[in-house]
């Protein structure tokens, strides 16, 4: 059931409290203090003024006891049965997705997870039935979308500013202990995702290469191929020496070249930088996580004349195709 502008609450779960949750709980926790951006549209702020935080849940008992302002449990399921959240921020672990997702859908619960949602279609399409089934808002935590980059080089793309013609994206840093995915769940399926964003539809995937370590996809180089005839690469790796993060783009298109650095939040062109502002949808320097939720809890409304002008920047339909995409590139590398 969609939240109405009337109810006196919005109740917000989050299930692991890692590095993923804690970023959700500070965003949430900036918008409870009213914290809000000049480009929120709509009835947003009467919206977000009702946030509280029913619960949060960790295996962690230790960790838990960070957060004593809040209801926490260790059990999940008991989480959901005495909080009864209208929406839970999923960050667990991949592998419990399926069965976290699942379980918050069952109970009429609108489910934000942190990316990937799932790495295997099947899983994908039972989830997709079981929202539609208990009328669910589902939606994977895509946040390199809500980069002021990112968001900058679309808008400059459907305002024909650019026309690209090929691609090439990298992302690199040194492996964490606390990551358990390979690198093609972890990292590609964040470029995949806004490779689809800037250039549309993917025609297809090929593996050009990888490499592992200790029996782990560590590296590989992906080629692209995309329906408007747009081409490119993927390249990530955790073998590398240097302890700074790379999360670059570079874009040649028919009259200039563009370069986006994700972590840094700069865009050049022709090697001159390009402010990242875009009026009425992001600033150069933004909270993606907190503008991310605030879509989401918008997408989770009733809509009313004003809040039809709030979208997420990603569809269910997206998710579904990325996915598709890592399965098939999943199967390459360990074929």
């Amino acid at each position: 059931m969609l939240l109405g502008f009337d109810s006196k609450e919005v109740r917000v779960c989050i299930a692991g409290m890692g590095k993923m949750g804690g970023y959700h709980l500070h965003a949430l926790e900036q918008l409870m203090a009213g914290q809000y951006e000049p480009y929120y549209k709509g009835d947003v702020e009467k919206q977000l003024s009702k946030i509280r935080i029913a619960g949060v849940c960790d295996v962690d008992e230790e960790h838990l006891a960070s957060f004593p302002q809040y209801d926490h449990y260790v059990d999940y399921a008991k989480m959901l049965d005495d909080s009864k959240p209208d929406i839970i921020v999923i960050a667990v672990p991949t592998k419990l997705h399926f069965e976290f997702v699942a379980a918050a859908l069952k109970k009429g619960i609108h489910v934000l997870v942190e990316k990937p949602l799932v790495t295997r279609k099947a899983e994908m399409d039972e989830l997709v039935r079981l929202a539609k089934e208990n009328g669910c808002k589902l939606i994977s935590g895509h946040v390199e979308r809500y980069n002021p980059v990112a968001i900058k080089i679309v808008s400059m793309i459907r305002e024909r500013q650019v026309n690209p013609q090929s691609y090439s994206f990298r992302r690199t840093q040194k492996h964490h202990e606390r990551i358990p995915d390979d690198i093609i769940v972890d990292k590609v399926v964040h470029d995949l995702d806004l490779a689809r964003y800037f250039f549309g539809p993917v025609k297809g995937v090929n593996v050009e290469r990888s490499r592992r370590f200790e029996g782990q996809v560590y590296e590989a180089q992906i080629n692209v191929e995309h329906q408007s005839g747009v081409q490119g690469e993927l390249f990530v790796s955790w073998l590398v020496e240097a302890d700074a993060k790379e999360r670059t783009v570079r874009i040649e298109c028919e009259d200039c070249e563009v370069r986006g650095d994700f972590k840094e939040k700069k865009l050049r062109v022709d090697g001159k930088e390009v402010d990242c502002e875009v009026p009425g949808w992001i600033t150069p320097s933004n909270n993606q996580i907190k503008d991310e939720l605030v879509d989401f809890i918008m997408y989770c409304s009733e809509s009313t004349e004003q809040a039809r002008l709030v979208e997420p920047l990603l569809s269910l339909g997206e998710v579904e195709e990325s996915i598709s995409l890592i399965e098939q590139i999943a199967r390459s590398v360990n074929a």
